[in-house]
């Protein structure tokens, strides 16, 4: 579930289910696409099947950069 205790993973397959379960380790995290913040535990999450969840542990670096088009 985790990749190097950093990011937390959650992905779920089922058509009819619209929330799931997911159990965080110790600390801080927040969801990745609204940045809301979790504390450790058992929480309930909404899931459709177009988004993955992804929990990033408070303090995390994520590397990011736009989109950038050139040649060279």
């Amino acid at each position: 579930m985790s990749l190097w205790s950093l990011h937390a993973y959650s992905p779920y397959f089922r058509e009819r289910i619209k929330k799931r379960k997911v159990y965080l380790p110790r600390g801080t995290w927040y969801y990745y696409w609204n940045m809301r913040k979790y504390c450790e535990g058992e929480i309930d999450i909404e899931a459709p099947l177009n988004i993955i969840p992804i929990f990033i542990r408070e303090g995390a670096i994520i590397p990011t950069q736009p989109v950038m088009e050139y040649i060279g």
